[in-house]
């Protein structure tokens, strides 16, 4: 919708991953399909300003089956491979089955930058050529089972694990400008990354068809990175020759319960209420920093950042009459922000917030005619990274590209949606 990063929510299988996720680590083989949400509704939680993607991975199928795939080839002049896989196995009531793929990368790319950077003193401009030499290496499995213990209740568990292994180096060279600190470099980036998360689903009817769902689940990213970033001026001479070794975890707690129960405002209607709790922690290890040549500030130390959230909700999807379908509800969310840098500082806010929404549809004559209409608050809570009172670098620190600090004490965005589809 033409808004920046951040906006959007993305789930995975309905649940958020951590912060330091990256979307287009996953591999095709695994994703069934993709769900796009444009409102936000009171038991979908309120933080899709933009909308929400919800990427749903592949679960076992009915039977037994198994299928493999090998891919050689290129993308944009980079050679790629790829083995990809899935495997499902299990009676009626007992399902089970994995997906799995190994991938590689690898790519040299040469381009040409011309830049027009502005500050408080005028323009400048920027010519130069850059060169990018990467290798990417990855492997991912994602085991699942569903069981149907009786004709009531259903258990299910989901597991996915990744593995990547990354070098990279970018080269520029080019014009010096009063914008730039240096305007040649070269800036190598080696480490790993491991993403796993493990959920678990209960879904029960009860004896008069009310039903109740509970839902734990936790994920886990570890980013290890090794960076080195050589500045020179046009006649060659180094300026600056800084290496950092970095260890990033975030992690995802999410425990949700709902209850439905059978006609409790009477005919027409469904209603389910319920809760929501999550914790959200990213823990930054700054293990060093050294300037072989040159000088900078030094950053060391253990960073940390929690975000803790304690949600209620009400919902009720009405049907008057044939033609319309109307859905309106309520969610409260409270929130808890701590931050702590290395000298044990820990500050934060808390703070609760109201979120209603609506939406109805009417259907026009004929199935494939509706007109759908909706209105709802929704939040957009800082991420850890934006609270973590630690600085990161930039490589060109710049007035147009500064170096960044976050701030412990940033609250919750709130906005409020008006959608019209026909």
């Amino acid at each position: 919708r033409g808004m920046g990063s951040g906006y959007t929510q993305i789930l995975l299988d309905g649940l958020p991953p951590p912060r330091g996720f990256a979307i287009e680590s996953l591999d095709l083989q695994s994703i069934e399909r993709l769900e796009v949400v444009r409102v936000s509704s009171a038991d979908t939680s309120a933080r899709g300003v933009a909308g929400t993607i919800n990427i749903v991975l592949k679960k076992a199928g009915a039977g037994q089956s198994n299928s493999a795939k090998v891919s050689v080839g290129t993308e944009h002049d980079r050679p790629q491979a790829d083995v990809s896989g899935q495997w499902n196995a299990g009676t009626p009531d007992l399902r089970y089955g994995a997906t799995y793929s190994l991938g590689h990368e690898l790519h040299v790319r040469d381009g040409h930058v011309e830049l027009d950077r502005a500050d408080n003193t005028g323009t400048a401009s920027y010519r130069g050529t850059t060169r990018d030499e990467l290798r990417f290496d990855a492997a991912s499995v994602n085991p699942n089972v569903v069981w149907h213990a009786n004709d009531r209740t259903t258990l299910s568990a989901a597991a996915t694990y990744r593995w990547s292994d990354l070098a990279d180096r970018t080269g520029q060279k080019g014009a010096f400008n009063s914008l730039l600190p240096f305007p040649n470099s070269d800036f190598e980036l080696t480490g790993t990354t491991t993403f796993w998360q493990l959920s678990s689903t209960v879904v029960h009817s009860l004896e008069d068809f009310s039903r109740v769902e509970f839902r734990l689940a936790a994920s886990r990213n570890v980013r290890n990175r090794s960076t080195m970033l050589v500045g020179s001026s046009d006649a060659g001479e180094v300026l600056l020759n800084r290496q950092i070794d970095s260890r990033l975890t975030d992690q995802v707690v999410v425990h949700r319960g709902s209850y439905q129960p059978i006609e409790l405002l009477g005919p027409g209607h469904v209603v389910k209420i319920g809760y929501d709790a999550e914790l959200t922690t990213r823990t930054e290890v700054v293990e060093n920093v050294r300037y072989l040549v040159g000088t900078g500030p030094n950053i060391g130390g253990l960073f940390s950042a929690s975000i803790d959230t304690l949600a209620t909700f009400a919902q009720d999807e009405w049907q008057p009459y044939e033609a319309l379908l109307v859905n309106a509800g309520i969610r409260t969310e409270t929130t808890r922000i701590r931050a702590a840098d290395p000298e044990d500082v820990d500050v934060g806010t808390t703070k609760t917030i109201l979120a209603p929404s609506i939406k109805a549809t009417w259907q026009l004559g004929s199935p494939d005619r509706q007109l759908h209409l909706s209105a709802s608050k929704t939040i957009r809570q800082p991420s850890p990274r934006q609270i973590i009172p630690r600085r990161y670098f930039s490589n060109n620190n710049s007035p147009v590209e500064p170096d960044y600090v976050g701030n412990p004490q940033l609250r919750a965005e709130t906005a409020w949606g008006v959608d019209a589809l026909l």
